[in-house]
């Protein structure tokens, strides 16, 4: 069983490195998000597809995450939520943590700079 536990993470190891890998990691992720925002705003396939003017079929697909999402249809899709798309690049050896902040539990910027010289600690936000 233990050679079984090290090939198999020998061989998510090699796969990590390669194009593929990194594809479908952000297709999954942005996947998953639509999904989250379709559900949190009450929105479903049909009334998506309206608001994008297209089939639902096409709506399934892109649910499905069997797409290669374009940077155009991302943001067409994140319109259509009243959403943003946000893209970013993360250095090597640095861990990203997506932190999504309503207004009200956003500080505004004379309150930061209050928390700041308080010494109060803060995490930063990054939020068809």
């Amino acid at each position: 069983m233990k050679a079984e536990k090290t090939s198999f993470a020998r061989f998510f190891r090699e796969a990590e490195k390669g194009l593929t890998f990194h594809v479908e990691s952000a297709i999954l992720s942005f996947t998953e998000d639509l999904s989250s925002l379709m559900e949190a705003q009450g929105v479903s396939k049909s009334e998506l597809a309206r608001r994008l003017h297209c089939q639902p079929a096409f709506i399934t697909k892109l649910l499905s995450g069997q797409n290669n999402f374009t940077i155009e249809t991302m943001v067409r899709i994140a319109i259509a939520l009243d959403a943003k798309v946000k893209i970013h690049l993360q250095g090597p050896g640095v861990e990203s943590n997506w932190v999504d902040l309503s207004p009200i539990h956003t500080k505004t910027a004379s309150q930061e700079a209050v928390a700041v010289s308080t010494g109060e600690g803060h995490d930063s936000a990054r939020g068809c």
